[in-house]
C-alpha cells in the first residue's frame, strides 16, 4: 500500500449514471449548521424532527432527482432524511427496485428520470396554452348574473 494512502479517508465515488441534483434553491440549504446536523443523524432525531425533514423534502422541487441520487449512492448518504425518506425506507426502495427492474435498476431509473425531465422542459417551453372555454351553460349563467 502506498504511504500516501495510510491514514487517508477512503474516497467514495458517486454513481456516474446519476448526476448530483442542483441543490441551490433546495429548502435544506436554508438550514443552519445545527439544524442540518440534527437532520443528518436519524438516531438522534425525534419523531417531530423526522416529520419536519420529510415535509421539507416533499416541498422541494429537487425531490425526484434527490431521491434517485441517494438511492443510487447509498454509501454517500447513509444517514438522515434525504428526499423525504429514512435510511430504512431507502433500503426498502432499493430492494424493490432490484426486484422490479433487475440489478441494473440505476441505469433504467436514470434513463426514465432524464425522459421525465425532458418532457417537463418541453412542456414548459412549448408556449402559451389555449385557455379552456367555459361550458355554454356556465357562460349563459354568467351573462344572466351580469345583466341582472
Amino acid at each position: 500500500m502506498p504511504a500516501a494512502a495510510i491514514g487517508q479517508p477512503k474516497l467514495i465515488e458517486a454513481d456516474p449514471r446519476v448526476p448530483e441534483p442542483d441543490y441551490t434553491n433546495a429548502p435544506c440549504r436554508q438550514l443552519s449548521p445545527a439544524q442540518a446536523d440534527e437532520l443528518a443523524f436519524p438516531e438522534r432525531m425525534s419523531p417531530a424532527a423526522t416529520a419536519f425533514a420529510k415535509a421539507m423534502c416533499r416541498a422541494c422541487p429537487q425531490a425526484p432527482d434527490c431521491l434517485l441520487y441517494v438511492l443510487a449512492n447509498p454509501k454517500l448518504h447513509p444517514e438522515g432524511v434525504r428526499a423525504a425518506t429514512t435510511p430504512n425506507e431507502r433500503e426498502e426502495l432499493r430492494n424493490n427496485l432490484c426486484k422490479r427492474l433487475g440489478n441494473d435498476w440505476v441505469t433504467t431509473a436514470a434513463r426514465s428520470r432524464r425522459a421525465a425531465r425532458s418532457t417537463s422542459a418541453a412542456t414548459r417551453t412549448s408556449g402559451p396554452r389555449t385557455p379552456i372555454s367555459p361550458r355554454p351553460r356556465a357562460a349563459a349563467l354568467n351573462s344572466e348574473k351580469v345583466s341582472a
